[in-house]
């Protein structure tokens, strides 16, 4: 589904994937929302499904993305150096945001597994 833009003038049959207009902008977007997807089909009810991600980019914008289409809640566990534009769009896709120091993130993902006991949560770790 994402756009290509032929490219004659550089090879004749060349066309570039624009993937830019992923609704992640990202092409983390192949990846990451089909697997919540596939999670949540298996669980069945996603009201309780808490997705939570580790990251510093546009891999947070796909998890929150997928998570609103489910209709569940995705915290993402950002770096306080995270870019304002990514936390602005996460937010409008309706993620729980929460920046941190960088030091401190990796343990609090560790206790945001604890969840899991209570509810249904899928949790990763993720670069830009």
């Amino acid at each position: 589904m994402t756009p290509l833009l032929d490219a004659n003038v550089v090879m004749p049959g060349l066309q570039l994937k624009l993937e830019y207009l992923n609704p992640s902008l990202s092409i983390k977007h192949r990846a990451l929302p089909p697997a919540i997807f596939e999670y949540a089909e298996k669980r069945g009810n996603t009201t309780k499904l808490r997705v939570v991600i580790l990251t510093s980019g546009t891999a947070g914008i796909s998890v929150a993305w997928a998570a609103r289409r489910l209709g569940c809640e995705a915290v993402l566990l950002m770096p306080e150096s995270a870019k304002q534009s990514v936390i602005n769009y996460a937010s409008q896709l309706g993620a729980d945001i929460q920046c941190h120091p960088h030091g401190h993130l990796e343990s609090i993902l560790q206790n945001t597994q604890s969840y899991q006991t209570h509810s249904s949560s899928i949790s990763s770790r993720t670069s830009h």
